[in-house]
């Protein structure tokens, strides 16, 4: 390690911290003339350094930022592969080198204040799989900046999507092979040392690319390109004289030779240790010419006596069709096509041959016997589901369906994705959009911060494919400790409704509420009251509230959160109707739905087995009365919320056209006055008489 200190008095001290005298250390070609050294025998000395030395030891300024997801992955890589690039680039003495690596503690929101403040001259980004969000955040960000410093990508993800990076960001740089002599001759370049197609392992817009494929220029077919006398046309060409931006690093590390593991092949060259518990055979040639003249010339020198071995008749081909002996006789029976020169022709069939039984076809692979729909495989009904819900959302538009609802976090933008698809074939000004922000915090500090907040907007736009939405609800209450981002995410919400990206403010409502309930001496006043503030302080436009057949009934001397919103004039947007499938039949309690471990219905006791029965109790004498069928229990419940609150609006969801069809076109008449007292009384017995 090499220390140069600035003292007060204007000289430099420069110590070899290994102990090593000066002389006997590698200096980089550019401090010849630029650093002078008063005493090259020792470790510690007095030097000198002219204006453009110091300009070159303190510029450029760079930054190598390592992307990472702590939350797919949650054990850190080791090493982490920049500390082998800043000790790289601190090796040439040129500029200074910072490290900022996710897998540590840091986020991305570090990463782009740290690019912010205006003092990175080269941002090196380091991205594989996993990672391509972060790397499209960063990039995106930081090339919209006023002043952007210079952008260096490696790792997989950049190596293989090189033409798809550089045709978004045509700035940009990638690093193609090892890092550590690409870092280097980028600092060079930086100072003017190396034109860019002199850096080693780089692609960049115009640089050449495998058989000379560039950026604007299709690569051209192998048989356009000239062939050299005696050269096998099948053999794939190479660069005879590579560009030094194409050369790879063979021409810094020595060419290994691939280990053979079997016993007694073991070249002594290899490196490495030789097999555990195998011998190894010295190679004959070494110390006697006369076997390596006996060996054969046209084949690699091995050790041992294999190498003078005769070879081995070839083993005759084994083809699919002979292991299964009645199938291949049926092929045979088949006149094959044969394709000759440019005309083609039927082959002659063998002889005739005994007629196969009937194979079995494999369970489950095509098999008539068995209905087509059971054998899809599991994995295939997820990806079914995507063209039944855009169908769906087309029989909804044409049924007369006008408010959309989604949120970011669901299917995590696939949702929003899918009603975009829809938003392009429609008419969007007669539609009302809306999604959710709060829950997702990526690699943020947290859903909330302004930051995370515009890339969530941005995306939900890009998603919906909509310059912008008609609500915007804050999808949770967490706004930080001691509500930090409460206040930023207030005025966020402002400047965006003036820049006409959203046109209202949606914020959700408690599952049960009642305005009297923030007197201290309730027991739900902490909660009430905490709703109440955040009213004040959002000021939102629209309410999202849980309201069905099994939410609590409320004393008239009570305000619950419908007579608020009126009070208020806000609106109120009704969800869980039907109770996520629980009032219509959806579950069942002899065979219950199994829920991943990310869906908060897993740990739901309504959702279980005996949570379904009692419900199933419970519901017993409207099925009797209404019928059992998903049609009139789904006219009961949405009723029931529409005529409790009249002025309000129900969300619905659905996965197939039939359930929306069901769902819109089951209304019919009314509940009566009669029918909703039964109702309640039913469902809710303890409510005492002459409550609504």
């Amino acid at each position: 390690m090499l220390l140069i200190e600035h003292t007060p008095t204007g000289a430099w001290t420069v110590a070899d911290l290994s102990g090593q005298p000066h002389q006997t250390r590698a200096w980089p070609d550019w401090t010849t003339d630029r650093l002078s050294l008063d005493t090259r025998e020792s470790w510690l000395s007095a030097g000198r350094l002219t204006d453009e030395g110091r300009h070159r030891l303190l510029h450029p300024r760079v930054l190598l930022a390592s992307l990472y997801h702590p939350e797919f992955f949650p054990l850190p890589r080791f090493p982490p592969a920049i500390s082998d690039l800043a000790r790289a680039a601190r090796s040439i003495l040129l500029g200074r080198v910072e490290l900022m690596d996710m897998q540590l503690g840091v986020t991305l929101e570090d990463i782009l204040e740290r690019v912010a403040t205006g003092d990175v001259d080269i941002l090196g980004v380091s991205a594989n799989f996993g990672q391509h969000d972060l790397m499209i955040r960063l990039l995106d960000e930081v090339t919209a900046m006023d002043r952007p410093p210079m952008l260096l990508a490696g790792g997989s993800l950049t190596v293989r999507n090189e033409r798809l990076l550089l045709e978004r960001y045509p700035h940009l740089v990638i690093g193609r092979s090892a890092g550590e002599p690409t870092i280097a001759d980028i600092l060079a370049h930086w100072h003017g040392d190396l034109d860019l197609e002199q850096v080693r392992g780089v692609g960049y817009v115009g640089a050449a690319r495998g058989e000379g494929a560039t950026l604007d220029r299709p690569q051209l077919p192998a048989r356009l390109h000239p062939q050299v006398p005696g050269e096998d046309p099948r053999r794939p060409r190479l660069p005879r004289h590579p560009r030094p931006a194409q050369r790879a690093e063979e021409h810094r590390l020595p060419r290994l030779r691939r280990h053979d593991p079997r016993p007694g092949r073991h070249r002594p060259g290899h490196r490495g240790p030789p097999p555990a518990g195998r011998r190894v055979h010295r190679d004959r040639r070494d110390h006697d010419p006369r076997a390596a003249r006996r060996a054969r010339p046209d084949r690699h020198h091995r050790a041992g006596r294999a190498a003078h071995r005769p070879p081995r008749p070839a083993a005759p081909r084994v083809r699919p069709l002979d292991r299964e002996p009645e199938l291949a006789a049926h092929q045979r029976r088949r006149p094959l096509r044969h394709l000759k020169g440019n005309h083609a022709h039927a082959a002659t069939p063998g002889p005739a041959r005994p007629e196969p039984r009937c194979l079995r076809p494999r369970r489950g692979l095509l098999d008539p016997r068995r209905p087509r729909r059971q054998q899809r495989r599991a994995d295939r009904l997820g990806r079914r589901r995507p063209r039944h819900a855009y169908t769906a959302l087309v029989r909804a538009h044409e049924l007369g369906i006008t408010l959309f609802d989604t949120a970011d976090v669901y299917g995590l933008g696939r949702s929003e994705r899918l009603l975009g698809r829809l938003l392009r074939h429609v008419d969007r000004d007669g539609l009302v959009v809306s999604s959710k922000v709060g829950y997702f915090a990526g690699t943020g500090r947290h859903p909330y911060h302004p930051r995370q907040m515009s890339h969530q907007l941005a995306t939900t736009l890009d998603n919906l494919g909509t310059d912008h939405l008609d609500v915007y609800f804050l999808h949770s209450t967490d706004f930080g400790e001691h509500d930090q981002y409460l206040t930023g995410v207030v005025d966020l919400l402002g400047e965006w409704r003036d820049q006409g990206l959203i046109r209202a403010v949606g914020m959700r409502a408690p599952h049960t509420f009642a305005e009297q309930w923030a007197d201290h001496d309730e027991p739900e006043s902490t909660e009430t009251g905490r709703f109440l503030r955040l009213f004040h302080t959002v000021r939102p436009d629209v309410f999202t509230a849980r309201y069905n057949l099994l939410s609590p009934l409320y004393s008239p001397d009570q305000t619950d959160i419908f007579a608020f919103a009126r009070r208020h004039r806000v609106g109120v947007l009704i969800k869980q109707a039907l109770g996520q499938g629980l009032l219509i039949g959806t579950h069942n309690a002899r065979d219950p739905r199994r829920f991943s471990d990310t869906d908060h219905r897993r740990g739901d006791p309504r959702f279980a087995p005996d949570g379904l029965r009692r419900l199933a109790d419970r519901l017993a004498p409207l099925r009797a009365r209404y019928g059992t069928s998903t049609a009139a229990l789904a006219r009961v419940a949405l009723r029931y919320a529409l005529q409790h609150a009249p002025d309000s609006i129900v969300l619905v969801g659905f996965r197939d056209p039939e359930q929306i069809h069901t769902d819109v076109t089951c209304l019919g008449d009314p509940l009566t006055d009669d029918e909703i007292a039964q109702i309640r009384a039913t469902l809710h017995p303890d409510t005492p008489e002459g409550d609504p």
